[in-house]
């Protein structure tokens, strides 16, 4: 799946509508959409459930790990994970 300036929009679009809602609206909300977009928004909302999205992606003060990637490197992988498609380097 290409995301496209259009499609980013429909997800976030989505996201803010369902991520204060309960189970049972969040779903419905869900089912409106492709299953694409759905996949990409249920694991944003786990994200959101976990607290990660709350939390900066760099701090200058944290070591580096031993194979000299820093902490803000490994959770951008992590976060990217979370799309089909090519990734950025």
């Amino acid at each position: 799946m290409s995301i496209t300036p259009e499609r980013w929009k429909e997800i976030e679009e989505l996201y803010h509508a369902s991520v204060d809602q309960a189970p049972e609206i969040r779903d419905a909300l869900l089912e409106k959409t492709s299953p694409e977009v759905r996949e990409i928004v249920k694991r944003l909302l786990s994200q959101e459930e976990t607290g990660i999205l709350d939390r900066p992606a760099c701090n200058t003060d944290e070591p580096s790990h031993s194979d000299g990637r820093s902490e803000a490197s490994t959770r951008l992988q992590a976060f990217w994970s979370y799309f089909p498609g090519p990734k950025p380097r």
